[in-house]
């Protein structure tokens, strides 16, 4: 049989897919019928993904190319994959993970025979991909693969044959013969499941028999078509050594595992799963992990990672949501959760114009300024006591209080223009909002809404390790006050005025690590709560398209932590958040009694980035 494939990349990663989507599914519907909770399914599967993924590329690096490694920070130019090192390292994942997360037998011995199902699939693709062909053979299933491939190639070198002959001698198929053994190594798997006894003995013996078909594989695949070493010893290459032992200590552990039951205790986990912390700790380490190996993922095996690793967050993100009492911990741990996503999954793509490159490079090392629209909208509520004085004119002081809600609402738009010049950005712009504020008097029962808006002119200045800015808000503005008024009887719960400052301060540098303290400094306005706010937070290696801070509001009312996030979909596109949160208790003279009442604003704003100009090669392009 000859074979010829256009394009055999492609299928390599079809199937390469394909096996880690069925094996996906399939666990996803076992664990469900046996009541595994899917989140921390879905969790466990990306790590273990992510580790067999990168133990299939590691184990096939020589010595000589750990060097070339460290120093560029890829595994670029080492693309030969293995099943035996995606299947130690994936298995090493899901032993840790299935601890980790407290979950009981039933998910390991899913795994003892789903993963031989995957394992064979992927071999489809190495069939058609020509990749660790067999030895040459003159059975008459044997296959020839045409001019460029592998076996091609490699006979050609060995004088097999021609340079020019159209297709290979022909050689044993034994990337099928590998896929029928693990089909047959899961169909053994799952009919002895029942039989054992230990909490690991499925998977003890599904990989020892793993181990045993590979051993016996490896006399039929051409040593020039692997990626280990070919020297022997006494007639068997060293790695068919390595595998014999590691298929007799697998089956001595599985001995042990049924007979020992001080070995098959150490599988009992306790009920309780992992705290929001760990798991919050869990998912970073995930991301880090992902933002380490970003330029050695090919994308089919980014594909095979996201698919678990998106919906767990999701189920995450969900399950903290509906469980927290307290909104302040459902927004935190979302954001928490969710940001380190959107870095790992964005700010590293390639960007989709014709700059190519990432979007930190972009930003960074290319252009020298662009123009920026903004849009925005900014809501919230709070609560005061205001004092006032009814005896103003009279002899002696004596404050009453009136208490308010306010229910505020404004959005406005912005352009600015930023330039670059090596570590200095300087950013000139103006911004128009308006809104209003509606306010409840709680005390007497009267309502009123209260028009705000300006015209918001700044300029600001960012350097290294230092950033300042100046600008005013002109116009119809209302603040919320805290200190006691000297009116008879107060119109309205809010101050007026017709002029605001506003401040930036910043130190430290931003891509790293920084401090900044704000008056005014936010779109599309910080009234009518009039903070001040000092924060700190990281721009996770960029200057000017993402960041996420945590800080403190100091309001007229009271103070109130936030959460801030900034970040680029696109070389184009960007978003901003901010979310404050709070809680203050409010005496009701009505009831004669105090009552909670969150304290809360949220911001959210698009921005949309054009009129590049960017730094030209020595050609003279951009």
């Amino acid at each position: 049989m000859k074979i010829h494939v256009e394009n055999p990349g492609f299928w390599f990663a079809l199937f390469y897919i394909l096996s880690f989507t069925v094996t996906f599914i399939i666990i996803l519907v076992a664990a469900r019928k046996k009541n595994v909770p899917l989140g921390s399914v879905l969790l466990m599967l990306t790590a273990t993904s992510i580790l067999t993924v990168i133990g299939s590329r590691l184990i096939c690096i020589p010595a000589a190319g750990w060097k070339n490694i460290t120093s560029i920070g890829s595994l670029a130019g080492y693309e030969n994959r293995s099943a035996l090192g995606g299947l130690v390292f994936g298995l090493a994942g899901l032993i840790l993970t299935q601890r980790f997360f407290r979950l009981g037998r039933e998910i390991i011995d899913i795994y003892a025979w789903v993963a031989p199902l995957g394992f064979g699939i992927q071999k489809i693709g190495c069939f058609f991909n020509g990749c660790c062909f067999g030895r040459v053979t003159a059975l008459p299933w044997g296959v020839s693969y045409g001019y460029g491939s592998s076996a091609h190639f490699h006979q050609w070198v060995s004088g097999i044959i021609e340079e020019n002959a159209p297709f290979s001698a022909s050689v044993h198929p034994v990337q099928l013969y590998e896929t029928l053994f693990f089909f047959l190594i899961s169909f053994l798997a799952w009919k002895a499941i029942r039989k054992w006894k230990g909490s690991y003995s499925s998977l003890l013996f599904s990989t020892g028999v793993f181990f045993v078909f590979r051993f016996i594989a490896e006399f039929f695949r051409d040593p020039s078509g692997s990626s280990f070493n070919t020297s022997t010893f006494t007639g068997m290459r060293w790695l068919q050594w390595f595998i014999l032992l590691a298929a007799a200590v697998c089956l001595l552990l599985l001995l042990a595992s049924e007979k020992l039951t001080k070995l098959s205790c150490l599988a009992k986990v306790p009920e309780k799963g992992p705290s929001l912390v760990n798991l919050v700790a869990y998912i970073g380490l995930i991301c880090s992990v992902l933002y380490i190996f970003r330029n050695s993922f090919s994308p089919f095996e980014s594909v095979s990672i996201y698919m678990k690793f998106i919906p767990a967050l999701a189920l995450t993100c969900w399950c903290i949501f509906s469980s927290a009492r307290l909104l302040k911990w459902k927004i935190l741990s979302f954001s928490i959760i969710a940001l380190p996503l959107f870095v790992s999954t964005r700010t590293f793509l390639q960007d989709s114009a014709k700059s190519g490159g990432t979007l930190r490079d972009f930003y960074q090392n290319k252009v020298t300024s662009y123009r920026r629209i903004d849009a925005g909208f900014t809501g919230g509520n709070a609560f005061n006591v205001l004092q006032f004085n009814p005896l103003q004119g009279q002899c002696g002081t004596s404050y009453t209080e009136n208490n308010y809600r306010h229910e505020f609402r404004s959005g406005g738009a912005g352009y600015s223009v930023v330039r670059k010049a090596g570590n200095k950005i300087i950013t000139k712009g103006i911004n128009l909002y308006g809104g209003f504020n509606r306010e409840i008097n709680l005390t007497s029962g009267t309502r009123q809404s209260n028009f705000i808006g300006a015209v918001n002119p700044y300029i600001k200045a960012d350097f290294e390790w230092i950033g300042i800015g100046l600008g005013a808000h002109v116009g119809e503005l209302r603040w919320i006050p805290s200190e006691p008024l000297s009116d008879i009887q107060p119109t309205s719960g809010t101050n007026w005025s017709p002029i605001l400052p506003e401040v930036y301060l910043r130190l430290g540098e931003s891509s790293v690590f920084d401090v900044r303290y704000i008056y005014g400094y936010k779109f599309p306005s910080t009234l009518p709560m009039l903070n001040s706010e000092i924060s700190f937070g990281t721009g996770f290696g960029n200057k000017t398209n993402l960041t996420l801070r945590y800080g403190l509001d100091f309001s007229s009312i009271e103070t109130n932590s936030f959460l801030y996030g900034e970040a680029l979909v696109s070389k184009q596109v960007g978003f901003m958040f901010k979310y404050s949160f709070g809680n203050s208790k409010i005496y009701n003279t009505n009831t004669s009694g105090y009552f909670e009442n969150s304290i809360q604003r949220f911001v959210f704003g698009l921005n949309y980035r054009f009129g590049f100009n960017s730094v030209k090669d020595k050609n003279g392009k951009k």
